[in-house]
């Protein structure tokens, strides 16, 4: 290998090093629910819910949170709510990107919540 593949190998690898995993809460600045989202994309991520494209729910949970969605606890369980964005925003994206996925996103949820449960006031 010549010595201008090796430096390129290099940079990738050190690039692919540092960067955030796609599965980071791309809002930490939030730190309510900052564990909540990682632990939600987490699993989103690595179920069998891939696809390319905005309408996988990995990268619809992702843009939402992008947008200020935060997960609050409301009688012993997790709600979506939709942040920074209006409510006619929201519930837009909510038809378009979430509800073809309601069941597989109720269950991530509550897979969730059961791993926060007695971390949460």
């Amino acid at each position: 290998m010549s010595d201008t593949a090796l430096g390129l190998l290099k940079q990738w690898q050190q690039y692919l090093a540092e960067r955030p995993l796609p599965t980071a809460d791309p809002r930490p600045d939030l730190h309510m629910d900052h564990a909540l989202w990682q632990a939600l994309l987490s699993r989103a991520h690595g179920g069998a819910i891939h696809g390319a494209g905005p309408d996988n729910l990995f990268w619809a949970l992702q843009g939402l949170r992008c947008c200020g969605a935060s997960l609050v606890w409301i009688d012993k369980h997790l709600y979506l709510k939709r942040g920074q964005m209006s409510q006619a925003e929201y519930d837009q994206a909510r038809e378009r990107y979430l509800m073809p996925h309601a069941q597989t996103l109720k269950e991530l949820v509550e897979t969730v919540e059961e791993g926060a449960k007695g971390k949460h006031v």
